[in-house]
């Protein structure tokens, strides 16, 4: 393969004075064989300026096309927020935890959400983190990160504003953080990230021999059995990316 060839730089240095004159517009002359008459001189003068070549039906529509544009456009199909389906199942968590604690305390959901205010949040939170029961009335670990609290406040706030179509009030967002904070020592929750437990490839080999030759565990297919062994090795390549095994 052959090597590409270093320039040479002395004639860098001798060009560049004339790579710099070509922005220079004082030394600019005019060329010989430009017309003037190529310069549109209709976009300033009188009132009646020629416009026939806008209404040139190869290349445009009438205004009339534009104007039913106008007055047909539905401004409600761009309100909508366009949400992951992760960030919609979080929204619609919140929100229903929202009507159960207004039913729970005899307050009617859209006015509380229309009113909010600090009192309110702070005590629909507290309830929250007090909830020990899940769907089905199983009963759950509940919330033990500061970081999920976190969460569940952002994502209020955007309940909040697909219910009124509002922000919340700056007010509100100033002295919620020492509301959480409260919350945080009241509750117990732990600050920082759950540590994962590593899975070793001894550990992958043993799962996978166990998958493919257990009856106690049934597919609807077995071609499912596979394909979960195939899942599991691309894991194991693409751990520390998230989103790689899931973009496939």
């Amino acid at each position: 393969m052959r090597r590409r060839q270093q320039a040479d730089c002395s004639s860098n240095n001798s060009d560049e004075s004339g790579i710099e004159s070509c922005f220079d517009s004082e030394n600019e002359e005019s060329d010989p064989d430009t017309n003037p008459t190529d310069v549109d001189t209709d976009v300033e003068g009188d009132n009646g300026a020629n416009i026939s070549w806008l209404l040139d039906e190869d290349k445009d529509h009438p205004p009339e096309y534009y104007l039913n544009q106008e007055d047909e456009f539905d401004e409600s199909e761009y309100m909508d927020e366009d949400y992951s389906d992760n960030s919609c199942l979080l929204l619609d968590f919140i929100e229903k935890r929202f009507s159960q604690y207004c039913k729970y305390t005899h307050k009617d959901p859209e006015r509380t959400m229309r009113d909010i205010s600090l009192c309110v949040i702070n005590t629909f939170f507290d309830w929250l983190l007090n909830q020990c029961r899940g769907k089905g009335g199983r009963r759950v670990c509940g919330v033990q990160l500061a970081n999920t609290l976190g969460t569940y406040w952002k994502v209020f706030r955007l309940v909040y504003e697909r219910a009124t179509g509002e922000k919340i009030r700056g007010e509100i967002n100033q002295k919620i953080h020492r509301i959480l904070s409260k919350l945080v020592k009241k509750h117990k929750l732990t600050k920082g990230k759950w540590e994962k437990t590593a899975m070793y490839v001894e550990d992958l080999v043993e799962y996978l021999q166990t998958n493919l030759t257990t009856t106690k565990k049934r597919y609807t297919h077995g071609r499912h059995r596979i394909q979960l062994v195939l899942f599991c090795q691309l894991a194991g390549f693409s751990g520390n990316r998230l989103q790689a095994l899931l973009n496939l």
